[in-house]
């Protein structure tokens, strides 16, 4: 299987992407936890 730099480049933004809304996920539910006095 060939993939060209620009698929991999693709795949690169999808990634960071995912950890992006990982991060943001986390941040609300400890705010929420917080908020719940936890």
């Amino acid at each position: 299987m060939k993939t060209c730099k620009k698929d991999l480049r693709i795949y690169e933004i999808q990634i960071s992407a995912n950890e992006k809304k990982l991060d943001k996920i986390l941040e609300v539910g400890f705010k929420i936890l917080k908020d719940n006095g936890g």
